[in-house]
């Protein structure tokens, strides 16, 4: 399946033919049987493409080989969980499976060109997201687009608190712990302050979503200068957590994000 880049939009917006057929379709995974149920809507609705063109009157020779197009493409198409929809684009001599990572609005359309709409839609929200985990062991960042993840691992990220700032522990009873803890607080801030620092040229003007404890996610947000940019925060400690685990988490709250726009 073609991955959505921008050389997609182009290729697609230049082709003309009569006709030109768009079939999008949601290939949400929430459940087991829903591959079959996708399978299955494809098929109803080659068949309802066969019928429109039939009342169209195109000629049953253009018919064929579009349906035949149609066909041999979703028998191709495998549905994964990194998927939020599907594009079937065909026309005579042309034919290409386009992978949307967004939500989609259904659609089939029959035209002298095809529908790119979602395309355009989809490109436009590709600008993509920054996580953050915030830890004391890890501060990682992650960066997504669509379901997926990709940890940034330079000479920057990830970073850990602890070879920041070594804190020396006194006796539990001791008389300074009340100020010790006060200074701990205090270079915690001082660690989120400067990793908010860090943060700018990752991030630019993209939305982030924030991981930690509530300690955390609460000293983080006091000193940070990107609040603006925050989407969402999701409490817990995510420091055992896979990268699959961690995108599970975080895509609700993008999808939550994208329905607003």
């Amino acid at each position: 399946m073609k991955k959505l880049e921008k050389s997609t939009l182009k290729e697609l917006s230049e082709q003309k033919g009569n006709p030109c057929i768009s079939l999008i379709v949601s290939t949400e995974i929430k459940s087991f049987t829903d591959k079959e149920k996708i399978q299955l809507k494809l098929k109803n609705n080659v068949k309802q493409l066969e019928k429109a063109l039939l009342k169209d009157n195109y000629p049953q020779k253009i018919i064929d080989q579009l349906i035949q197009s149609l066909e041999s493409l979703t028998e191709q198409f495998r549905p994964d969980h990194l998927q939020a929809g599907a594009g079937f684009y065909v026309s005579p001599g042309f034919a290409k499976l386009v992978s949307f990572p967004f939500p989609v609005k259904e659609n089939i359309i029959i035209n002298s060109s095809f529908d790119v709409s979602e395309i355009k839609d989809a490109l436009d929200k590709m600008k993509g997201y920054l996580v953050l985990q915030l830890s004391k062991n890890k501060t990682g960042i992650y960066q997504g687009e669509g379901k997926t993840l990709n940890e940034i691992n330079d000479d920057y990220f990830p970073r850990q608190f602890e070879n920041e700032f070594q804190v020396h522990r006194t006796d539990p009873h001791s008389f300074y712990n009340d100020e010790e803890s006060k200074i701990d607080q205090s270079r915690l801030e001082s660690y989120f302050r400067e990793v908010d620092q860090m943060l700018s040229p990752y991030l630019g003007d993209r939305p982030m979503i924030v991981l930690g404890v509530t300690k955390h996610l609460s000293s983080f947000r006091a000193v940070s200068k990107h609040k603006n940019l925050i989407i969402a925060e999701i409490e817990g400690n995510f420091d055992k957590q896979s990268l699959y685990e961690i995108a599970q988490k975080v895509w609700p709250k993008v999808e939550d994000n994208l329905s607003k726009d």
